[in-house]
């Protein structure tokens, strides 16, 4: 008998206690998959220190993307490759973004989308690397913090035509040597929504630049390449930041064969090269600047770009 009476006496103070509310189960971040998902994967010919910068983002308007900042030094050089690449996460909204500290805008990356910026042969990186606000959103009215390895500039990294110590530590405050024997090469890849259409493009675009020794005088050599299925028209900023007008002028022509002058820089059709070649007695210096990329028209995309062009006052401006 006092066995069923303490059975009855548990039912009974079970049946008092409230009901504990079950917690929903809480949805996984994007953020939180493995890191070779979330974050592209530097694409520089080495990997080297320092570590790279790493950013995501889970906004819950809807925006999910992840951001990778990295330096590594070019094999058997003093030079460095810079890599910087934004990946939009998210699996069916597109996101704007703009970052004018890293010389980049992109107009409506797709879902799934990336936005990738790889230069090589450049100065050492700026020390301490420092975090830059990144805007996104629809109307670019948010911003999110991360950090960016920046090249020194011209009046920092001395220009010159011998190698220095590889592995070296970089610093802000000494003048870095930089080969100039080493071409610059920049690949600048675009995942893009048209905002009129709705249609998806891709702008995978090359640009090299080069300078050589010929004797008294510098031969200067820039190379555009349209490795996208759509035609574009470009604008490389890089290479007007010098007072030698002759060099713009023979530059320019040799790139625009033609063309309209109506619009600011040249078209360049799918699948084709551009190329052009200036000769001048003046020593090179660094441009750092950017190349805007339109598509009908539109600016729909800007990327760091940098180029050799004649030494100039104009490039400490």
């Amino acid at each position: 008998m006092k066995k069923y009476i303490a059975c009855v006496c548990v039912l009974i103070l079970s049946s008092a206690l409230p009901a504990q509310q079950q917690q929903p189960p809480q949805k996984k971040s994007l953020c939180d998959e493995p890191p070779d998902k979330v974050f592209l994967t530097c694409s520089c010919p080495a990997d080297t220190k320092p570590d790279p910068k790493l950013r995501c983002k889970d906004d819950p308007r809807g925006y999910t993307f992840s951001w990778i900042s990295d330096t590594d030094q070019m094999p058997n050089s003093d030079t460095w490759c810079y890599y910087r690449g934004f990946k939009n996460l998210h699996p069916t909204t597109t996101v704007t973004v703009d970052f004018p500290e890293a010389g980049m805008i992109a107009v409506e990356v797709t879902p799934g989308g990336v936005s990738v910026d790889m230069v090589q042969n450049q100065p050492v990186y700026q020390t301490p690397a420092k975090d830059y606000p990144l805007y996104y959103a629809p109307l670019a009215d948010t911003q999110v913090a991360v950090g960016l390895f920046k090249p020194q500039q011209p009046k920092e990294a001395a220009l010159n035509r011998r190698s220095g110590a590889i592995g070296a530590p970089p610093t802000a405050n000494r003048a870095s040597p930089f080969d100039t024997n080493n071409p610059i090469v920049v690949e600048i890849r675009r995942d893009l929504r048209d905002k009129q259409s709705g249609e998806d493009y891709t702008i995978s675009l090359s640009l090299t630049s080069s300078v050589t020794k010929v004797q008294k005088n510098y031969r200067y050599h820039v190379e555009v390449q349209n490795k996208s299925n759509v035609s574009v028209r470009l604008d490389w900023v890089s290479i007007r930041r010098t007072d030698d007008q002759a060099f713009i002028d023979k530059v320019l022509s040799a790139l625009t064969h033609d063309q309209s002058p109506d619009a600011p820089g040249f078209t360049l059709e799918p699948g084709k090269a551009l190329e052009a070649t200036s000769q001048t007695k003046r020593s090179p210096g660094l441009s750092l600047g950017v190349v805007n990329i339109y598509q009908a028209n539109t600016l729909v995309a800007k990327a760091f770009a940098p180029a050799y062009v004649p030494n100039s006052d104009l490039l400490r401006r």
